[in-house]
């Protein structure tokens, strides 16, 4: 992770409106019509890593706790920065539409590496090169393999849907539905709540490691929790990636340990059983 001039430390942990140190495009490369996608309509696919870091097969984890003590399902692979295709002035003129399906390849921070496929139902050649030309520009929330570890070339996918309504062109987008109220819909825990009891006590706990702070080294962690569901407690806490200058993740990882086995969750004694989540931790220096 690039560094940044030494300021007042802040501790981050989120998956959401990051600000990382790494060049998305620019507004020169990109075309100008730009929005932020808002809360979709219906879910889309989006294709969950299978394997581990290791190439071992698992399942995703059940949660990812974010910094507020809430608790988000299914954010990962989410929609972030949407940059809207240009309408294909012949198809707007006739008043014709589509809905053009994307699935796009992901690097390791959720910048898009690849277009993979662009299909338009009813099949149309100027809208799928329009969603095309600008669907490299598309940041997403980066997918996480069941390490909750990031995965390059994980792949998610979209749909865009071209229609126009009293001669006027719309264009939205449909992307992964976002949970937040921390019901759980996997099937071993369906319906159960995920509820975090002490999310800001642990965070106050975190403190920026000086020597990081110091050289102006900023980082972020993953990590991935297994709870026991009838006593709420943390049986395993690994950090399984840590993203920052080679010579400073011990320092990080340090300063963790011992603290992400503290946390604790709301029993769900109707379902006893192991419950995995994914904590990411951003560490962050501010001016």
């Amino acid at each position: 992770m690039t560094n940044t001039r030494l300021g007042r430390a802040a501790i981050v942990s989120t998956l959401v409106a990051l600000v990382y140190p790494f060049s998305f495009a620019s507004a020169s490369d990109a075309p100008s019509q730009t929005s932020t996608a808002g809360p979709p309509s219906a879910p889309s696919k989006l294709i969950q890593p299978t394997t581990d870091s290791y190439g071992r097969p698992c399942a995703p984890p059940e949660f990812t706790i974010n910094p507020t003590g809430n608790t988000d399902t299914q954010i990962l692979g989410r929609l972030k920065r949407f940059v809207t295709p240009t309408y294909p002035p012949a198809a707007l003129a006739s008043g014709s539409g589509s809905e053009v399906a994307v699935t796009l390849k992901l690097d390791l921070i959720g910048n898009v590496k690849e277009v993979v496929r662009v299909a338009s139902q009813p099949a149309s050649q100027q809208f799928d090169e329009a969603t095309a030309a600008v669907a490299k520009y598309w940041t997403f929330e980066e997918p996480l393999d069941c390490d909750c570890a990031p995965k390059d070339g994980a792949e998610v996918s979209a749909i865009v849907t071209f229609a126009v309504e009293d001669g006027k062109p719309k264009i939205s987008v449909t992307h992964r539905k976002v949970v937040r109220d921390g019901t759980i819909n996997t099937p071993k825990f369906q319906g159960a709540k995920f509820v975090v009891l002490n999310n800001a006590e642990i965070r106050r706990e975190i403190r920026y490691p000086t020597l990081a702070r110091r050289a102006g080294v900023q980082a972020k962690l993953y990590a991935r929790l297994e709870f026991d569901t009838l006593t709420g407690r943390v049986t395993k806490a690994d950090i399984n990636k840590v993203v920052t200058a080679q010579k400073f993740e011990w320092v990080f990882r340090q300063e963790l340990e011992g603290t992400l086995e503290k946390f604790r969750i709301q029993p769900i004694t109707e379902s006893p059983d192991t419950l995995t989540a994914c904590l990411p931790l951003v560490f962050r220096l501010t001016n």
